[in-house]
């Protein structure tokens, strides 16, 4: 499993909008699953971890147009610029000391 972190402050009233867009592009190649997050305290706070099989995957997706569409529009729906992505693999579990 691979994947990016994103999070945004959305515009009020643009919230749906930007949820709308990560539901682009799913049917790409070795892509797993979008997982939307909302805080209870914040509502233009957007959170969203994209799952994709494999790091290539993941690289293959990033570079497609249609991937590059949707990361330009989501700032300006959101009008600040998203923290992240962030791409994450696999990880050894922590060694307790």
């Amino acid at each position: 499993m691979y994947g990016t972190l994103m999070r945004a402050k959305v515009t009020p009233g643009n919230r749906d909008a930007v949820v709308a867009l990560m539901g682009e592009g799913t049917g790409a190649k070795g892509f797993h699953a979008t997982h939307v997050l909302f805080p209870d305290d914040d509502d233009r706070t957007v959170i969203a971890a994209v799952l994709f099989d494999d790091d290539a995957a993941y690289s293959a997706n990033a570079h497609d147009p249609t991937t590059e569409r949707v990361v330009r529009t989501v700032p300006r729906s959101s009008r600040t610029t998203p923290s992240g992505p962030t791409a994450a693999g696999p990880r050894s579990p922590a060694t307790p000391s």
